[in-house]
């Protein structure tokens, strides 16, 4: 989920930006995505300790989700109230 940054309507981007990118990608989505907040995540370093013994010591406090393009990877969110 998504949070949009405060005053992100009143941010314009120059004509010659928007061109570029927009033969690069879906100018719409990359501009959603640039004035969104990033999400807290987390990668399992698999040298030190594997993914289900990280996932079920932080389970207990943090809602974890995969990230879909990074098996090691996971976005937090702390059960009881946003840190």
């Amino acid at each position: 989920m998504l949070k949009t940054m405060p005053n992100a309507d009143d941010i314009e981007f120059k004509q010659g930006f928007i061109d570029r990118y927009s033969k690069l990608t879906d100018f719409d989505e990359f501009k959603k995505y640039s004035l969104a907040f990033l999400r807290r995540s987390i990668r399992v370093n698999t040298l030190k300790m594997g993914i289900d013994k990280l996932k079920k010591r932080l389970e207990k406090e943090w809602k974890l989700e995969q990230i879909p393009w990074c098996k090691e990877g996971f976005w937090i969110e702390h059960k009881k109230t946003e840190r």
